[in-house]
């Protein structure tokens, strides 16, 4: 696709040629601010979800019990 886009397929064209629906490649193709780049692209997808959602409210308190109860279901488990 990547390809395809920098020689200057429409996204129809490339859909064509690929076998996915023209809408499908848009959306692709607008992942990256500029010229579509595959690796931008994926790099982007994996970093924006981290974005997503409500922000934790973890704090080193909150992380300690949970270590702790975690080790003392562990050593009740072995027994």
């Amino acid at each position: 696709m990547e390809v395809l886009s920098y020689k200057g397929y429409s996204s129809r064209g490339i859909a064509k040629i690929l076998n996915f629906h023209h809408f499908t490649i848009v959306t692709e193709l607008q992942r990256c601010k500029r010229t579509y780049k595959a690796i931008e692209a994926d790099k982007d997808t994996r970093y924006e979800p981290s974005f997503r959602g409500r922000k934790t409210k973890s704090t080193d308190a909150i992380k300690n019990k949970i270590h702790d109860k975690l080790k003392l279901q562990m050593v009740v488990g072995t027994n």
